[in-house]
């Protein structure tokens, strides 16, 4: 089985997520923490907090940020963190991780909501080609 850590990395708060993942029975959440994300001088001490705190480690990491990400790197919108995948790595012990813009994560995950994660905003037939749309505040 292998574990993973996902998060929604924001500059209100921040929400970190360990997940087992089963072949035969997909995700099953191991455990979450909500931070206050100004709290913290950075993420990886905070990454380091809620690991510490028991369970088994990571294999990788997919972090959904609130600002631009570009070639490993993100800088988040409302708060001064400055974040790279690479030191990431090195400072938590995570072998792989991912930063994401925290829009371009919620497209990705799109065709697999369940019909009751969804709701319509137009009477139809969806079209698997089509284009797809998200909608959030900010």
């Amino acid at each position: 089985m292998t574990t993973l850590l996902a998060g929604d990395i924001g500059g209100t708060k921040t929400l970190l997520a360990l997940y087992e993942l089963d072949a035969s029975t997909g995700l099953t959440l191991l455990r979450s923490e909500r931070f206050p994300s100004a709290d913290w001088e950075d993420l990886a001490p905070m990454v380091r907090h809620f690991l510490g705190h028991g369970g088994p480690s990571p294999s990788a990491a997919c972090l959904a940020v609130a600002g631009p990400v570009a070639g490993g790197q993100a800088t988040l919108t409302n708060l001064d963190w400055q974040l790279d995948q690479g030191r990431l790595q090195q400072s938590t012990g995570i072998p792989r991780i991912e930063l994401v813009n925290d829009f371009a994560v919620l497209i990705y995950g799109l065709p697999h909501l369940a019909p009751e994660q969804q709701t319509p905003i137009r009477s139809g037939i969806g079209q698997a080609d089509a284009p797809l749309l998200i909608l959030g505040a900010g």
